[in-house]
């Protein structure tokens, strides 16, 4: 290792561990800075890339307050590969140290362990060039502006004509049909807000369809640091989770967010980053935010919604609609 002082970050929630790593690495000559949470980790991250003095490890745990810890490695990971993240936890499962690495991870240690135990692991990481990746099309920002659309379907409706109308109708680039407070969920886009409309509009006037809810999608109004690791996710990760809902091998629903006024920048990045969310996006309208949540069973998407999405404060409410498969006909 040819750095003098090379910097480590700790995120973890353990005020006392913290303590003890950041004294136990400055004796061992590593400079260590401290966090009890992901997101501040990013923001962290981010600014000393900016400022030239890049982090050279990062060390965090899995369980912390506002987001998974291997959450937090896949969005290291999507947007700076190359800087080395090491993952502890005292709950660790026996396929912990494997989602570690199929996440790439670089190292896993179980806690508890000795401050050595972490150091020589340090030292036998090799010392890389920690460069941000830039994202496919990142740099060249699509101009066309896009819609989800909550139809809803009248009693007596052919639903399989209908279904397949809506399915292969201009501007809409997905189609699901769903149960709950909706029968089908479109997303939509097009080159101006006037043709979103008019797509609407041909909609609402198909036989069978009872209402149609219009909700633009917007850029979300959060710290520029997040929103770049946002973008950055989008592009490298988000992609396999949605090729698993394609070949069926996840249940997917629909989550539809109300979020108490002036929380929406401290929400979004908890809601987006949340294990199970395969998709969010800020819309304008009733729903601050529409989400896509996967889970192997249906059983998971309810837990994923009453054990972690309703647990965010600053949510007000939220309803989700569970995607069902339309056979064609």
């Amino acid at each position: 290792m040819t750095t003098q002082h090379p910097s480590v970050l700790i995120v973890d929630d353990e005020a006392g561990l913290r303590r003890s790593l950041h004294f136990g690495l400055a004796q061992r000559g590593f400079v260590a800075e401290e966090v009890e949470e992901a997101l501040p980790a990013l923001r962290l991250i981010d600014s000393r890339f900016k400022e030239g003095r890049p982090f050279q490890f990062v060390v965090a745990d899995i369980n912390l307050p506002d987001i998974n810890g291997l959450k937090l490695l896949e969005m290291i990971k999507s947007k700076y590969p190359a800087l080395p993240v090491i993952v502890i936890s005292a709950y660790g499962a026996e396929d912990t140290g494997d989602s570690v690495s199929v996440k790439h991870g670089d190292a896993y240690l179980g806690k508890p362990f000795r401050i050595d135990e972490l150091t020589d692991l340090l030292h036998q990481i090799p010392e890389q060039r920690v460069e941000a990746v830039e994202s496919p099309g990142a740099a060249v920002e699509k101009a066309s502006v896009s819609a989800y659309v909550m139809v809803t379907v009248r009693a007596d409706a052919d639903v399989s004509s209908l279904f397949r109308g809506l399915y292969y109708m201009d501007n809409v680039v997905y189609c699901d049909a769903v149960h709950g407070q909706y029968d089908v969920v479109l997303l939509l886009n097009g080159a101006s807000a006037i043709e979103i409309d008019q797509a609407v509009r041909r909609i609402e006037a198909l036989p069978g369809v009872a209402g149609a809810e219009p909700y633009q999608i917007v850029a979300p109004a959060i710290e520029p640091a997040i929103a770049d690791f946002i973008k950055d996710y989008e592009h490298n990760l988000r992609r396999e989770h949605y090729r698993a809902r394609l070949a069926g091998t996840a249940m997917s629903a629909y989550l539809f967010v109300e979020v108490e006024k002036g929380r929406f920048a401290e929400v979004f990045p908890k809601l987006y980053f949340m294990n199970g969310v395969v998709s969010c996006d800020a819309t304008r309208g009733q729903y601050g935010a529409v989400a896509l949540i996967q889970s192997p069973t249906f059983k998971g998407i309810e837990k994923i919604l009453n054990e972690d999405v309703r647990m965010i404060d600053g949510i007000v409410r939220a309803r989700s609609v569970k995607i069902i498969t339309m056979y064609e006909m």
